[in-house]
């Protein structure tokens, strides 16, 4: 963490109630589950979202939960540096989708789709008009 984040968090967590600062201990120590860590403090979920609306409380839960994700890319990255196939996959098919590797086709569809009505329409047109025609 750079020095700068350190002194932001500093100011961030000084600006908490000790309850508050607890309850992002805990959190963190629970893996984020809400439900976990509200239990273990004594505040039901909703005062956890209710606390979110303090500017403060949810930058502070931001700043961790990115600690968090640059903890586990970390950990992605020294998986592919030695090899562990798993790892290598789901970076190439979140990362790589541009140059090919999806797990699935995706087909991004830009035209408008026909409404059922039209599509209703359409075929009872077409079924009158095979009729006419002796066609069935």
């Amino acid at each position: 963490m750079s020095q700068l984040s350190h002194i932001k968090k500093k100011e961030l967590m000084e600006k908490l109630t000790k309850l508050q600062r607890n309850f992002l201990k805990v959190l963190d120590d629970k893996g984020y589950n809400i439900s976990a860590a509200s239990e273990i403090i004594g505040v039901n979920r909703r005062t956890y979202y209710r606390w979110l609306r303090n500017k403060s409380f949810a930058e502070e839960v931001n700043f961790q939960k990115e600690e968090k994700i640059d903890y586990v890319e970390s950990k992605l990255m020294m998986n592919i540096k030695t090899g562990h196939e798993a790892s290598i996959f789901f970076f190439l098919k979140t990362q790589a989708k541009h140059r090919g590797y999806v797990e699935k086709q995706e087909i991004v569809h830009g035209g408008s789709m026909p409404s059922l009505v039209e599509l209703v329409k359409k075929y009872k047109d077409e079924k009158k008009k095979n009729h006419r025609y002796g066609e069935n």
